[in-house]
């Protein structure tokens, strides 16, 4: 595998984090009450963005 530049590295890193601030809240109140439940949901948003 090719390696990439580094801006498209960054710039694909900054896409999946936009991803994951849309997803995450939307996501979120559907799961069970947890302390961490932020966080649970941002996993889950991460797991799901290419």
């Amino acid at each position: 595998m090719a390696e990439r530049p580094e801006s498209l590295r960054a710039g694909h890193a900054e896409e999946q984090a936009r991803w994951q601030d849309l997803l995450a809240p939307l996501i979120e109140p559907r799961l069970t009450d947890s302390e961490h439940r932020n966080l649970e949901a941002r996993a889950i948003a991460a797991a799901a963005t290419p």
